[in-house]
């Protein structure tokens, strides 16, 4: 007042110390009484993958049939099925306490009183060989088209995977004792025959077969089922793996597409004399 500064108001605050634990209760008082973590972007992730192919949709154009008292469609669980096995396999009866732990209810809008393992059995259950086959068509050939895949030449490998089926569970066939590529003999194993691409190695279509055959035992009729359903809608050319003792790589035998739509498909066993598979080789070496 006059040019001159006059006190208004003045509180003593303490000493430095009492400051800082002022600061530190008041700060306290401000964090929330509980919070929760949930997975987001894994998750996220693969269903965004699963939406852009539209697996639930193809699945559910080819079953068509849904039961009036299931909570999803058929394609809808199978998709949930192949999304848990991405991110974090488990059991079926497991599978809804996993869906508590992330935050995927958000974005797809299926609440978890509808995931028990029994709606995922009947939905497996529910899709015939036949139907299997056709929706594993469809979905290749929207990977082809949507992710611009080369399918003109494609590789057919044999391999096995480990279960953990009971060993006196009867009805599952396939899954046998046999010679374990992951080493674990004590579980039963399914043989898997996998026709994927040149570049990346994605799968296109697959056929499985019991584990306790060796792959020299199958992998012919496998190789001819695999190549015949890839080159009736690619036109491409299927070449087999196997592999030599030595652990490298080396060609069994080339499948091509007919040459007219009576032809037979033209078959070859040495590789030696494939166009295909000499380039196949070279650039793969």
């Amino acid at each position: 007042m006059d040019g001159k500064p006059r006190i208004v108001s003045q509180r003593y605050l303490g000493s430095a110390e009492d400051i800082a634990a002022a600061m530190a209760a008041r700060e306290a008082t401000m964090l929330p009484e509980r919070t929760r973590h949930l997975a987001f972007g894994d998750v996220a992730a693969v269903w965004g993958v699963l939406a852009r192919l539209g697996v639930a949709d193809v699945v559910d154009e080819v079953t068509r049939a849904r039961r009036a008292d299931a909570g999803a469609s058929v394609g809808t669980y199978l998709a949930l099925a192949a999304l848990n096995r991405v991110v974090a396999p488990c059991s079926k009866s497991a599978f809804a306490d996993w869906w508590a732990t992330t935050a995927a209810d958000r974005f797809t809008k299926i609440e978890n009183r509808v995931l028990d393992h029994r709606r995922f059995w009947n939905a497996m259950q529910a899709v015939t060989r036949a139907e299997l086959a056709e929706i594993e068509r469809r979905l290749a050939l929207r990977a082809a088209e949507i992710f611009e895949l080369d399918i003109s030449a494609v590789a057919l490998d044999m391999t096995n995977f480990a279960t953990y089926i009971d060993s006196t569970n009867a009805k599952a066939p396939l899954a046998q004792r046999g010679k374990a590529k992951q080493k674990r003999y004590d579980l039963r194993i399914v043989g898997l025959g996998l026709v994927v691409t040149r570049d990346g190695g994605i799968p296109l279509v697959s056929h499985t077969y019991p584990g306790n055959k060796p792959d020299v035992t199958p992998v012919l009729r496998t190789f001819v089922q695999c190549a015949d359903s890839v080159t009736s809608w690619s036109g491409g050319v299927v070449i087999a793996l196997v592999r030599s003792a030595s652990g490298l790589a080396r060609f069994a035998a080339c499948w091509r597409p007919r040459t007219s739509s009576t032809g037979p498909r033209a078959w070859r066993s040495s590789s030696a004399h494939c166009p295909w598979c000499v380039t196949y080789w070279s650039a793969s070496t």
